[in-house]
C-alpha cells in the first residue's frame, strides 16, 4: 500500500512540474484587452500583442 501511495505522489509531483514548465505564462503576467489599440497589453511589462485571442505566453521571454 505504501509503495502505491509513493508512486502516486511521485506521479502527481512530476505532472505538476511538467505543467509548470510547459506553461509560457509567468506569475506576473496580467493581460488586459485594449480594444482601442486592437490587442492585449501586459500590465506588468507593458508588452503588446495584436489580435482577439488572449495570449498564453509571456512575450518577455521571446
Amino acid at each position: 500500500m505504501f509503495v502505491l501511495l509513493a508512486i502516486l505522489a511521485i506521479g502527481f509531483f512530476a505532472y505538476m512540474v511538467w505543467r509548470w514548465n510547459a506553461s509560457g505564462l509567468r506569475r506576473e503576467c496580467r493581460w488586459r484587452q485594449s480594444r482601442s489599440e486592437g490587442g492585449w497589453t501586459c500590465t506588468y511589462c507593458g508588452g503588446h500583442v495584436a489580435g482577439e485571442a488572449r495570449p498564453n505566453i509571456c512575450i518577455r521571454d521571446l
